[in-house]
């Protein structure tokens, strides 16, 4: 009669949980069936998109593994990326990663036909150096985890940032620990970070306690009140539209009418993005009718969902880029970007 190991406390899934102060500028964007992560993107008017993903990697080898999920990850991120949006990733990953590098180090790449490091231009103002109190060696996701970060251009904040400059572990059991929770955050949200803390709570997690992880908070100080013209890298959903100067008088005058009308409806709803939207609409319905649309561009980045585009892919993507962006008079480097398009 073969045996079959037994959970001691509850384990897996994904719950989130959000104050509801937050309610009216979030929204959930994707979710996954099996209870390994959940994304949710927060709006708020004038701000730039962020998006939060709260991540269960069930163990390695486990019977509830998925092979796929990094990769998954990875794809999510790069439509994120493309949209313009900051991105945080939080959870048990179950990756064991010591001090290995979260990201590409360029120093390397080619170094025969370099005098200068092409660190590009994706990287955090400062980028301290990361610090791990799990000594334990590389184990389960690491190798996937690590990819999904240096691929993507996110970076680890455990070990980094203040009130976890020593990469502190949160996961205690059968008398040992580790670090496998983790916040992985893009460049722009590793700026805002001021604090990271992993709380040492012996009801929480340790004997008779519910869980073997301890909570962490992070801090971030967000620039809600400014968002750059730039953000946004993808002109996929961009309306274009053409401009008749002859016909500014009329347009005007319909589109004071059309904003009257949509105001109207605007003041029947609660739902900031729903009002947005009804006024994003009015305006483009108003120019497409008055001066008519230009066919949209195609996106340069649609490479990036392609199946082929895997990790090594993103590498490669990543690393020809820093190059040739500081070497733009350099023929080959205008080649390579060519074939990036």
């Amino acid at each position: 009669m073969s045996s079959v190991r037994v959970a001691l406390k509850h384990s897996g899934g994904v719950v989130v949980f959000v104050n509801d102060s937050w309610s009216d500028c979030l929204s959930l964007w994707k979710h996954s069936t099996d209870g390994t992560k959940l994304w949710l993107q927060f709006q708020r008017l004038g701000a730039a998109l962020l998006f939060l993903a709260v991540v269960y990697a069930p163990s390695k080898g486990s019977t509830h593994a998925d092979e796929g999920l990094f990769d998954n990850i990875a794809a999510e991120v790069g439509m994120i990326q493309d949209l313009g949006g900051s991105i945080l990733l939080t959870g048990d990953f179950n990756a064991r990663t010591s001090a290995a590098d979260d990201y590409v180090d360029c120093r390397y790449f080619i170094d025969h036909m370099l005098d200068t490091l092409p660190l590009g231009n994706d990287f955090p103002e400062v980028l301290p150096e990361r610090h791990n109190s799990d000594k334990g060696g590389l184990k389960g996701w690491h190798n996937e985890f690590l990819d999904l970060c240096s691929s993507s251009g996110l970076f680890i904040l455990n070990g980094r940032i203040t009130g976890d400059e020593s990469g502190e572990c949160t996961y205690f059991a059968n008398g040992g620990s580790s670090l496998v929770d983790y916040m992985v955050a893009s460049p722009t949200l590793f700026d805002c970070a001021t604090s990271l803390v992993v709380h040492k709570c012996p009801l929480f997690c340790g004997k008779g306690g519910d869980s073997d992880h301890m909570p962490l908070s992070l801090n971030l100080q967000l620039p809600w009140q400014h968002v750059s013209s730039t953000t946004s890298k993808s002109h996929a959903n961009i309306h274009r539209f053409k401009h008749d100067v002859s016909k500014c008088t009329q347009y005007c005058q319909h589109l004071q009418q059309q904003i009257a009308q949509c105001t109207t409806q605007m003041s029947d709803t609660d739902n900031v993005d729903m009002a947005m939207q009804l006024l994003h609409d009015s305006i483009c319905n108003t120019v497409a009718a008055m001066h008519g649309c230009l066919a949209a561009r195609t996106s340069t980045t649609q490479h990036r969902h392609q199946p082929w585009f895997d990790t090594e892919c993103r590498n490669e993507h990543k690393e020809i880029s820093a190059y040739a962006k500081l070497h733009p008079n350099n023929h080959l480097a205008r080649e390579w970007k060519k074939q990036l398009k």
